[in-house]
């Protein structure tokens, strides 16, 4: 299931303890591994032989596939490499393990410039997951606001402060960032009366330890 391999993700994914040593003797014995590394850290398989043993894995056992790619997401989140991890959190169907990675990176993305990747990983989810948890759809408004869709943003936002009230659970968080957000919006249209009273909900409403959107309310204000 994996696209390149080192030791330590062998084992998380394994359960085992000697994925180094494994792929040192398969990269001595020329058995389709390929080193991308000078220190033979990682390495990946021939595309070839990556399809036959997915196929492989389905035939003995359909069952084990989605437990090893929450495995592997698991692993890539603990290294801080988010675009693999979504990959595997994705194919493993995992939504709980999909919105840990959305609520640590999409606003470090967004305000990073990675619109793109954001786009990309909104795009790869099932629709059933974009209508039911209010995480998700503040990343898809944070895209359409970065891109100019305000209109797009606004249904955003308005389906997500729905679900949050009906989900009860985090409801005053997600209305606190759907009023950051808005508030965002305002600045963008240089409407800074609603902007201001927006942002003075929204700071109200928001951890004293957020590092995303009260940040963003500030940048937006000063801006404007």
């Amino acid at each position: 299931i994996l696209e390149r391999l080192c030791g330590p993700l062998c084992d998380a994914v394994t359960g085992q303890e000697d994925g180094q040593a494994t792929l040192e003797i398969l990269e001595n014995e020329n058995l389709f591994l390929v080193p991308l590394d000078e220190k033979r850290e990682w390495y990946r398989y021939h595309r070839l032989f990556v399809d036959f043993l997915r196929e492989e894995l389905v035939r003995r056992d359909a069952t084990q596939v989605a437990d090893l790619q929450r495995r592997a997401a698991r692993w890539h989140l603990n290294q801080d490499l988010p675009e693999q991890a979504f990959h595997h959190a994705v194919e493993g169907e995992d939504p709980g393990l999909v919105l840990e990675i959305l609520e640590r990176y999409f606003v470090v993305k967004l305000l990073g410039g990675e619109v793109k990747t954001v786009e990309h990983w909104l795009d790869s989810l099932p629709a059933a997951w974009l209508a039911s948890y209010p995480t998700i759809l503040l990343a898809r408004a944070g895209t359409q606001l970065i891109t100019g869709q305000f209109d797009a943003c606004s249904r955003s936002l308005d389906e997500a402060e729905r679900l949050a009230h009906a989900q009860s659970k985090d409801a005053p968080l997600h209305r606190a960032r759907v009023t950051a957000m808005r508030c965002n919006i305002a600045c963008f249209q240089n409407d800074l009366q609603r902007a201001e009273i927006l942002a003075e909900q929204a700071l109200q409403g928001l951890p004293v330890d957020d590092l995303g959107f009260r940040p963003g309310i500030y940048g937006a204000l000063g801006d404007t």
